[in-house]
């Protein structure tokens, strides 16, 4: 690392604030994010993020750039630069090779292959984390990305996201019933002590499958192998959430792998981006402005041979009831483990708290 980053990040001890502190850990876990998403976490007004944003730019905290759209513009796309990445090292009493970062970072995210896929899977966490702002009941305590589930679990599954999701029965908003909407009696050690706040709190943790529809639908039944797996060796249950671009994908999906998610004994449900979107809007001024359906809504359609045709109207779940429709589920991580895997050698990246410091997401 230059000496000049050095120094510039010496001078950055009185200019970071907490909110800054958030954002260079999540760009380091997460790799790229673009300004809408971190808007979604962090802003309350476009406006103030987009001016903080350039300010952290200007001093080498952060590095941007526009992928090439074929029509309109693409957000801006931030990664950690590399006066941000020697204020981390030396937050964490490390080098920025063992953080690790690479000044060539930016430029391999950029130009990869991955970029839209990655950007589609992180959207679809974001806005799960971000309903948490006006919808206090709903919260995503824990996201790791692709890469951190790889070396986590990467010799049997390699998700493109895995999280925990908390959602509370105590809301001020009137919650329609429909069945299954108790708490189901679940086995021994199911949930881990410290994440049931309390009892009306259902903890989901899931495994997202992001598809493009670029995958055939057998290279899709092949991975489900791997999560049963998975599911075996570790003594866990945990559901895989397949989310599709549009409706047609689904259905092949459905069809194609119903028989083979049955005989593994694996719990499956999919969706498509007319439900839950994965784009992100053009002009999105506020973070509370756009009220699309996240993750946490009822848009998820439990996979099994006798529900693999979506009939018209077909009833889907809300992620807090895919619990009681399958029945004994075990999260793969809890927030303990994901700070300290025991056993497990030291991990490239931390688990980073989804939204910023209380306190900190307003309009500064």
């Amino acid at each position: 690392m230059p000496a000049h980053a050095r120094t510039a990040a010496a001078q950055l001890a009185a200019r970071l604030t907490a909110r800054d502190w958030w954002l260079i850990e999540m760009l380091h876990t997460h790799r790229v994010l673009t300004t809408t998403q971190v808007l979604r976490l962090a802003y309350t007004a476009r406006r103030t993020a987009t001016a903080r944003l350039a300010r952290l730019a200007t001093y080498g905290v952060i590095d941007t750039f526009r992928p090439l759209k074929e029509t309109g513009s693409a957000p801006a796309h931030l990664v950690l630069g590399p006066t941000g990445a020697a204020a981390l090292a030396a937050r964490r009493a490390t080098t920025v090779r063992e953080l690790p970062w690479r000044a060539y970072d930016a430029a391999r995210i950029a130009h990869s292959a991955q970029l839209a896929h990655n950007v589609g899977a992180n959207e679809v966490m974001v806005r799960l984390a971000a309903e948490h702002r006006t919808r206090p009941d709903r919260e995503l305590r824990l996201w790791l990305p692709a890469h951190a589930c790889t070396q986590l679990w990467g010799d049997w599954i390699r998700p493109d996201a895995y999280g925990l999701h908390h959602d509370s029965e105590d809301t001020d908003e009137p919650r329609r019933a429909r069945p299954g909407n108790r708490v189901p009696r679940r086995a021994p050690g199911a949930v881990p002590e410290d994440l049931a706040v309390h009892p009306g709190t259902r903890v989901t943790g899931f495994f997202l499958e992001y598809d493009r529809g670029t995958e055939t639908a057998w290279r899709v039944a092949a991975k489900l192998v791997g999560y049963a797996a998975h599911a075996s060796g570790t003594a866990t249950r945990t559901p895989v959430l397949i989310h599709t671009p549009d409706p047609v994908r689904e259905h092949l999906l459905r069809t194609r792998i119903a028989d083979h998610t049955a005989d593994l004994d694996l719990p499956v449900a999919t969706t498509h981006a007319g439900l839950t979107p994965a784009e992100q809007p053009l002009h999105l001024e506020r973070f509370d402005h756009d009220r699309s359906p996240t993750a946490a809504d009822p848009v998820w359609l439990p996979l099994h041979p006798a529900t693999r045709h979506i009939a018209s109207g077909a009833h889907r779940l809300q992620l807090r009831d895919l619990a009681a429709y399958f029945g004994g589920l075990v999260p793969a991580l809890d927030l303990a483990a994901a700070d300290n895997e025991p056993g497990a050698p030291a991990p490239d990246w931390q688990a980073v708290p989804p939204l910023p410091p209380p306190g900190t997401r307003g309009t500064r």
